[in-house]
């Protein structure tokens, strides 16, 4: 299944779902959303968050390395959530060739995060967060705080491919 995650529909997933012989259960697991929300998609009751449809996407992928990988960072970053926040860590969103499902075997990945404001998060603290999450995910990981003075080239692919984890 090539198609964007824009543009997969509830009949197309309930069809690569049946391909791969998942139930609803399964794949949602494996995609890291709940049932109910694959449920409600597949029925037409409403789409997804961007992060949930993606993450579908990657799931029912032909290709392996996006099925699991995006569902995978998706998953291990939302387990990972309250530690993260502990560390000052708002919201995390994850942007890039992984976002994208462009990634290959030697990409890193981008991750934005907005950091508490009564936090004193310095660059260093900053690199330990991103050194913590590619600890986690196994991945080579380059963070940026999200911040207004962002270059407008950030803020653009920001726009273009941001999946929000929490």
């Amino acid at each position: 299944m090539e198609t964007s995650a824009h543009t997969l529909s509830p009949t197309d997933c309930r069809a690569a779902r049946a391909r791969l012989g998942l139930t609803q259960a399964e794949l949602a697991r494996r995609a890291g959303i709940s049932r109910a929300t694959l449920v409600n998609f597949e029925k037409g009751r409403g789409a997804p968050l961007r992060a949930s449809l993606r993450a579908l996407q990657a799931t029912l992928s032909d290709r392996p390395q996006h099925r699991s990988r995006l569902a995978y960072v998706l998953r291990t970053l939302q387990k990972a959530r309250s530690e993260l926040e502990r560390q000052g860590v708002l919201h995390l969103a994850i942007f890039g060739s992984v976002a994208r499902m462009e990634d290959g075997p030697d990409s890193d990945l981008d991750i934005v995060t907005d950091i508490d404001p009564a936090r004193r998060i310095d660059i260093v603290a900053l690199a330990g967060i991103g050194g913590m999450i590619e600890r986690m995910t196994g991945i080579p990981t380059d963070i940026v705080r999200r911040r207004p003075d962002m270059k407008p080239e950030l803020k653009q692919h920001l726009a273009e491919d941001e999946i929000y984890v929490f």
